[in-house]
Protein backbone atom coordinates (compact mmCIF):
# COMPACT_ATOMS: atom_id res chain seq x y z
CA UNK A 1 0.00 0.00 0.00
CA UNK A 2 2.86 2.44 0.72
CA UNK A 3 4.21 2.05 -2.82
CA UNK A 4 0.80 2.85 -4.28
CA UNK A 5 0.59 6.05 -2.21
CA UNK A 6 4.17 6.97 -3.06
CA UNK A 7 3.48 6.41 -6.75
CA UNK A 8 0.34 8.53 -6.62
CA UNK A 9 2.17 11.27 -4.75
CA UNK A 10 5.00 11.21 -7.28
CA UNK A 11 2.51 11.30 -10.17
CA UNK A 12 0.76 14.32 -8.64
CA UNK A 13 4.06 16.16 -8.26
CA UNK A 14 5.12 15.26 -11.79
CA UNK A 15 1.80 16.43 -13.25
CA UNK A 16 2.27 19.78 -11.48
CA UNK A 17 5.78 20.08 -12.91
CA UNK A 18 4.52 19.30 -16.42
CA UNK A 19 1.71 21.85 -16.11
CA UNK A 20 4.18 24.54 -15.11
CA UNK A 21 6.51 23.61 -17.98
CA UNK A 22 3.66 23.50 -20.52
CA UNK A 23 2.51 26.93 -19.33
CA UNK A 24 6.05 28.37 -19.62
CA UNK A 25 6.30 27.04 -23.19
CA UNK A 26 2.91 28.56 -24.07
CA UNK A 27 1.32 25.16 -24.75
CA UNK A 28 -1.61 25.76 -22.37
CA UNK A 29 -3.58 28.83 -21.37
CA UNK A 30 -3.35 30.00 -17.77
CA UNK A 31 -6.72 28.60 -16.70
CA UNK A 32 -7.34 25.97 -19.41
CA UNK A 33 -8.07 22.39 -18.42
CA UNK A 34 -7.91 19.07 -20.19
CA UNK A 35 -4.58 17.72 -18.94
CA UNK A 36 -4.65 14.35 -17.20
CA UNK A 37 -2.42 11.41 -16.27
CA UNK A 38 -3.43 7.80 -15.74
CA UNK A 39 -2.59 6.20 -12.40
CA UNK A 40 -3.92 2.74 -13.23
CA UNK A 41 -6.79 1.15 -15.17
CA UNK A 42 -9.43 2.75 -12.94
CA UNK A 43 -7.98 6.08 -11.77
CA UNK A 44 -6.47 9.21 -13.26
CA UNK A 45 -5.38 12.68 -12.21
CA UNK A 46 -6.85 15.69 -13.98
CA UNK A 47 -5.88 19.35 -13.86
CA UNK A 48 -8.95 21.40 -12.97
CA UNK A 49 -10.21 24.09 -15.31
CA UNK A 50 -10.30 27.65 -14.01
CA UNK A 51 -7.10 27.23 -11.96
CA UNK A 52 -3.90 28.98 -13.03
CA UNK A 53 -1.44 26.35 -14.29
CA UNK A 54 1.66 28.43 -13.57
CA UNK A 55 1.19 27.96 -9.81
Amino acid sequence: MANKRTSESAARALLCEFLSLFYEKGWVAGTGGGICAGLDADRFLMAPTGVHKER
